[in-house]
């Protein structure tokens, strides 16, 4: 499988939502970029990028 066959719409999204929480970008910024009907699904993406920015990996720069 090549990597266009493994992009998806909501892999794309949710890329982009978790990269502008690790950057510093509001909820109200995020949700409104990307249209999203529900604050608690935006926040979601929130929870993981906290995770992903809390891992030993990020001092690696894995």
């Amino acid at each position: 499988m090549d990597e266009r066959e493994r992009l998806s719409p909501h892999g794309l999204r949710a890329g982009f939502i978790t990269e502008a929480y690790l950057k510093g970008a509001l909820d109200e910024q995020v949700v409104h970029h990307t249209r999203q009907r529900s604050l608690a699904t935006t926040q979601g993406y929130r929870r993981r990028a906290k995770i992903t920015q809390d891992s030993p990996a990020r001092l690696l720069d894995l």
